[in-house]
């Protein structure tokens, strides 16, 4: 998609409708990593920002409000467990789903990622439709998207899917 900021000659501001996409912030020190998940997420109509390590995807959670982060958990400064921890402390992030991407198959990572939060665990090389599932699950894995509160000082997050069923 380009950007412009010239406004296109058959432009007509006041009958356009804006529709928000659903955005997602990867987090994964491997730009190789980064590319291919942002291009499969694009291809599903969904926007990506993205992280090189935690400290920087944790500023990009604040700024951006994702609607999801995919993050690793070998991130540099902080890593990608330390990041979903604090994510699900803050109040004006804690709604934000987080699924788990990572290399490292050990079973106690994948429990600390479960208990500390996220909605799905995935080992690399993860396939994009592994990906593309992971994200059309329900945070809950019900089929339906949890219910949400305003958190406290924050605004009201409006529960959408990510991706069509």
């Amino acid at each position: 998609m380009r950007l412009s900021a010239e406004p296109h000659p058959n432009r007509h501001p006041e009958t356009e409708v804006h529709v928000a996409l659903p955005i997602i912030l990867i987090a994964d020190a491997d730009v190789d990593s980064r590319v291919i998940y942002s291009a499969v997420l694009q291809h599903h109509g969904l926007m990506t920002v993205e992280a090189r390590d935690g400290a920087e995807a944790l500023d990009m959670a604040l700024l951006h409000g994702p609607d999801a982060v995919i993050t690793e958990t070998s991130l540099p400064v902080l890593s990608g467990l330390d990041l979903l921890l604090r994510l699900k402390q803050n109040p004006v992030t804690a709604q934000i789903r987080v699924i788990v991407v990572t290399a490292d198959a050990r079973p106690e990572v994948r429990t600390q990622a479960m208990e500390r939060g996220c909605q799905a665990f995935l080992l690399k090389p993860c396939l994009p439709r592994d990906l593309t599932a992971a994200m059309r699950a329900s945070p809950d894995h019900s089929g339906n998207p949890p219910p949400m509160s305003p958190p406290p000082g924050g605004r009201t997050r409006t529960p959408r899917p990510l991706m069509p069923r």
